[in-house]
């Protein structure tokens, strides 16, 4: 999320994947971050989060940046863990790291597709980044800290919802392979399996005459 290239660990222009090696949810014998010692396994990691497209139910992809060039702020380790720092001493735009969040379109694949993209030409680059749907940009709240990676690192439960109203419309799954129902127009059944009717007994028919 580096504006200058020349800033940037591996000179990487921004909204381009890291050139960090990749992190694996590994950790060391003191509960540090250790890195990926595959080739070419860069610019990957893991966001403590999920979201969910509570129209289809389907998981989403997720994926976050940081800021190499503010490593004090948290921005090159390949971890969410932004500061609560917002502006510094300077004047500088901190924003806690740059740790923006960016919650997809896409059914979820640990965005491998997108990071597949995200190396071609530029029209994939661009058709992949029109996959966002929505963007955040949150900061450690005053008086927090993260817990160690071991133990989950977020120090609390938070619960994110988005709403907007939409007309009913034709939805397809772009991996569902089973014949359409419905036109895939929106389809929805019940079942009386478990109900039955139950016979009158006397408190019932005390609560039936006082009504």
């Amino acid at each position: 999320m580096q504006d200058e290239p020349g800033l940037s660990e591996g000179k990487i222009n921004k909204f381009s994947i890291r050139s960090h090696k990749s992190w694996n949810l590994d950790v060391d014998g003191a509960g540090r971050p250790t890195y990926s010692t595959t080739a070419g396994d860069t610019g990957m990691s893991w966001f403590p989060g999920y979201a969910i497209n509570i129209e289809t139910g389907e998981r989403l992809n997720i994926v976050f940046g940081e800021d190499s060039w503010l490593k004090q702020y948290g921005g090159t380790d390949m971890i969410w863990n932004p500061t609560s720092d917002n502006i510094s001493g300077f004047g500088s735009v901190i924003n806690g790291g740059k740790h923006y969040i960016y919650v997809m379109n896409t059914r979820y694949d640990s965005c491998k597709t997108f990071k597949q993209q995200m190396g071609l030409t530029a029209i994939q680059q661009n058709a992949a980044l029109k996959t966002i749907q929505w963007v955040g940009l949150p900061l450690l709240a005053d008086g927090y800290q993260y817990k160690s990676i071991n133990d989950g690192l977020i120090p609390n439960d938070v619960r994110i919802r988005f709403r907007v109203d939409r007309p009913y419309a034709i939805y397809r799954s772009p991996l569902q392979t089973t014949p359409a129902v419905n036109g895939d127009a929106p389809l929805y059944s019940f079942s009386t399996t478990d109900l039955q009717p139950t016979p009158l007994n006397s408190q019932t028919s005390d609560a039936r005459d006082a009504l």
